[in-house]
């Protein structure tokens, strides 16, 4: 844990070197974000009654899942390009677990504080005490574990398609195949067949976490929600033996 820490505060750093970078990416998120819930809460004006403001909760929800799935990213995109460049023995002596090694070490310290920004604006909205004063607080933990084990179900994802460069030794263009398919969780679930969402939460969770973790805030624990849980316990468990399995026969770039 101290290593995480460690790691993550050298990343924050290191981000903060280049002031102006990081009060333009600031800048330019907010604005992305700001952008798309006023396209929500226009939307939410025609579709929604009076005093429903699920849609907006669904959109907070998903764009604080988005922005914490890229501050991992980075560092992971990052060091999977260390390896296929031929340069990741340096990083792989020091005393860091792999783990925390991949997901920390680059990290994308803007990406943090605009989800802090948005849970800050959230908590402080109309739309987020209506969700916190009207619903259960066991409801309001729930939605924010759904919401966590998202976060963890895209990393699943990003690291184990990443761990085929151990195999091949060449770059894939990953973070851009889980941004196309991220897209797909902007749509809430009702707008999926029961089939199709019933697939795309087995094969790939990361994209209707969202959904998830707004039927947990109003409803509870309900059979979808246990049912994503046991799927992301099980990716998580199967992609940690996968990368440390591909990690322990690795050699370096052409051993």
């Amino acid at each position: 844990m101290k290593n995480m820490f460690v790691l993550a505060i050298g990343a924050a750093r290191e981000t903060m070197v280049f002031k102006v970078n990081v009060v333009g990416g600031v800048l330019a998120l907010i604005m992305f974000y700001g952008l798309q819930f006023m396209f929500f809460d226009v939307i939410n004006t025609f579709v929604a009654v009076e005093g429903d403001e699920w849609l907006l909760l669904f959109f907070m929800t998903f764009s604080v899942g988005s922005l914490m799935v890229d501050f991992f990213g980075a560092s992971i995109t990052a060091f999977f390009g260390h390896v296929v460049q031929g340069r990741a023995d340096a990083l792989l002596v020091r005393p860091v677990s792999l783990f925390s090694m991949v997901l920390l070490r680059e990290s994308k310290f803007t990406y943090a504080v605009v989800a802090l920004l948005i849970v800050v604006a959230f908590l402080v909205s109309r739309v987020g005490a209506e969700a916190l004063l009207f619903e259960s607080w066991t409801h309001v933990v729930l939605y924010f574990f759904c919401l966590m084990a998202g976060v963890v179900a895209s990393i699943c994802f990003l690291l184990g398609v990443n761990s085929i460069a151990f195999i091949t030794q060449r770059e894939l263009p990953v973070d851009f195949i889980h941004s196309e398919l991220s897209s797909f969780g902007v749509v809430p679930s009702g707008f999926y067949p029961t089939s199709v969402f019933s697939m795309l939460m087995v094969f790939l969770p990361m994209i209707v976490f969202a959904s998830v973790a707004m039927e947990a805030l109003y409803e509870g624990m309900t059979w979808l929600v246990c049912a994503y849980f046991f799927t992301v316990l099980v990716l998580m468990m199967a992609t940690r033996r996968v990368v440390a399995t591909l990690f322990d026969s690795f050699d370096s770039v052409g051993g």
